[in-house]
């Protein structure tokens, strides 16, 4: 009974001890992402381009986008649906017009946040990343 309450007031309130099925919930997302990038990669991503670019680059561009997109918008299903999240964006109401988030970050994490909002706003296949070397 005194180990129920240690974990609770260790891990805080609202917090979930991690258990055998979250981690395998958790694995199973990352497979899922990275199949799914392989053969997103090798089906659509050829065809998109390089073959399409030989015809049009406007279509090509298109083409990657709406890959990426649909991609991306796995990742908020994955985080949310499978793994029981919720994520929650405050602040003011941005315009539906063209801007540029900065995250100067030395983690990609920011990134599954990032494709988050931009499947809200859906804006999924828009999404430009720089880095630079530290």
């Amino acid at each position: 009974m005194e180990s129920g309450a240690a974990v609770n007031l260790k891990w805080g309130r609202g917090r979930r001890p991690l258990t055998p099925l979250r981690v395998l919930r958790g694995v199973l997302c990352i497979v899922v992402l990275v199949l799914t990038a392989f053969v997103l990669l090798v089906y659509g991503g050829f065809w998109s381009g390089v073959v399409l670019r030989f015809f049009s680059v406007h279509y090509s561009r298109k083409m990657t986008a709406f890959f990426f997109g649909s991609w991306i918008a796995l990742w908020p299903f994955l985080f949310e649906k499978i793994n029981k999240t919720k994520v929650v964006f405050s602040g003011e109401k941005v315009p539906a017009r063209e801007r540029v988030l900065l995250a100067n970050h030395r983690t990609e994490v920011d990134w599954m946040y990032l494709w988050d909002l931009a499947l809200r706003k859906g804006r999924e296949g828009y999404i430009k990343y720089i880095l630079k070397a530290v």
